[in-house]
This record gives structure tokens, C-alpha cells and sequence, in this order.
């Protein structure tokens, strides 16, 4: 078990570069309204600074017992980190078969002002915001002129799910070529490197590359997708991009990019 302080200096470099990394089951989790959503491996919140002022000492902690418009199970640690406001937050959502939403968390650093906790915005450019009025939360997750609402309450009681399988994932450590089409029909050849795979998060870096020696790439932290049994189907390179599944030896599967979802499919070289 680490300080949550501690563990944030190590990753949150590059959560913050995608805005968002994700662990599925295996993880430590957080349960509410018989929903849990996930936390990162070894998680435990620090207690507040020492004279830290009551009115940011109301949002140190653990919050939860919510959904988003409903359907979307959240749950959001804040650990306020000095009489400034800073904070740094762990953002963590359930599944959703409706939303088509499949488990993660991101890390933030964010701040408070008055009543109110601002997080940066995030890489998919939602804009999320929390205001407090007694012991509640009311959160606010606006995307593209699309407003999502929740109240989340404070959570004392944090239960631990299964250790993560160890060694699960290492086949897809490794380099996979591979190339992409888009829906109006342009395309081209795409690259992805999988350094390493450690629990439910995976180390990559893409690149795109299309005619007249054009490209683009990303690196990040992707979320390693298993099922209940630790079986490895694919990787997630970041919330809500779409799945990269395995099929034999090929990861293939629709990416959300900036231009539009694209087909994607790889073989290992």
C-alpha cells in the first residue's frame, strides 16, 4: 500500500498526457449503489495536511454513491494538497452496457476555489466541474454542448477486489504493424510499440502515417481489457477510444480519432 500523494508522483506524468488510464477487474474498487469502479493498484488516501483550513479540508476524501445522468456509476478521491487548493484527483467510472462504457479511472491535477473542485480538461475535450453544498458533490461533465449531471456522497468503506493475474498480458509486449481506414476512405500505416504490461495498464507509443510522408503519433498508458477469469482480449489506448481486440495473432478494431473512428488492424512483426 502507497500514499496516494506518492503513487501520483510516479504516473501521473502520463495520465496526464492522455488525460485518463485505465485498470478493469482485478483492481482495488470502490462500491456504490451495487455498482464498483476501479482504483489504482496499492491505493490509499492520505490523511489531510497538517492546518490545512477547514474549508478545503470539507473536500479531502472519497466520494461516491452516484451516476452520471443515472447510468453511469463515478467515483472521485480528492486529496487537497495545500492551503492553495491544489488538488489531485483520481476520476474513476463503472461499466455501462447502455453507454457502451467499459471500467477505468484517470488522474488529474485540479484545483478548488470557493465551492467549487475544476479538473483539467480532459483529452476527449470534456470540461468536468464539482460543486459543494453540505455534504454533497454536485458534478457537472460537459462535452461537445452536452451537459451530464451527478450528486456523489462520501464513501468511508473501501472494499478490495482480486489481485491482478500475474504475468497476464506479456504476448502483447512488443511491435505490431499494421494499417487503418477511415470512413470517408482515406487511410494509411499505422505502428504500435507495447513496451510494457504491468496489471491492467500497458506502455505504448502509435504512430499514423498517410500519403506524402504525413504523420502523426501519441504515446500513452492504455488499459490491458481482460475478462472475469484474467483471460487477455485486447487494450484500450485510452477511455472511450475504442477496443483493440486479439484475434489469433492480429489486433484489430475501431479507434476514436480526432478526424473520425477508423478501422485499425495489426500483425506482430
Amino acid at each position: 500500500m502507497v500514499v496516494l500523494s506518492r503513487f501520483l508522483r510516479s504516473i501521473v506524468g502520463l495520465a496526464l498526457a492522455i488525460g485518463l488510464g485505465s485498470i478493469l477487474v482485478g483492481a482495488p474498487s470502490l462500491a456504490g449503489e451495487s455498482c464498483k469502479t476501479p482504483l489504482p493498484d496499492g491505493f490509499k488516501l492520505a490523511p489531510p495536511p497538517a492546518g490545512l483550513p477547514d474549508d478545503l479540508k470539507r473536500f479531502h476524501g472519497v466520494w461516491g454513491n452516484g451516476k452520471w445522468d443515472g447510468q453511469l456509476c463515478h467515483t472521485l478521491v480528492l486529496e487537497v494538497l495545500d492551503a492553495k487548493g491544489s488538488v489531485n484527483a483520481v476520476y474513476s467510472w463503472g461499466d455501462s452496457e447502455g453507454w457502451n462504457v467499459k471500467r477505468g479511472y484517470s488522474i488529474h491535477r485540479g484545483s478548488i476555489s470557493g465551492d467549487v473542485v475544476d479538473l483539467p480538461r480532459f483529452s476527449n475535450g470534456a470540461k468536468v466541474d464539482y460543486t459543494l453544498a453540505g455534504d454533497k458533490l454536485s458534478g457537472r461533465y460537459v462535452r461537445k454542448g452536452n451537459e451530464t449531471k451527478i450528486t456523489v456522497t462520501p464513501i468511508k468503506d473501501i472494499p478490495q477486489m482480486a489481485a491482478t493475474p500475474t504475468g497476464a498480458g506479456q504476448d502483447l509486449v512488443g511491435t505490431w504493424e499494421g494499417e487503418y481506414d477511415l470512413a470517408n476512405g482515406n487511410g494509411g500505416d499505422t505502428t504500435i510499440k507495447i513496451s510494457s504490461v504491468s496489471g491492467r495498464s500497458a506502455k505504448y507509443s502509435m504512430e499514423w502515417r498517410w500519403p506524402v510522408q504525413k504523420s502523426a503519433s501519441h504515446r500513452g498508458t492504455a488499459n490491458v481489457l481482460m475478462d472475469d477469469s484474467g483471460e487477455v482480449l485486447g487494450i484500450e489506448l485510452w477511455p472511450n477510444s475504442g477496443a483493440l481486440k486479439l484475434q489469433g495473432d492480429r489486433l484489430a478494431g475501431t479507434i476514436n480519432l480526432r478526424v473520425g473512428p477508423a478501422e485499425h488492424r495489426f500483425t506482430k512483426e
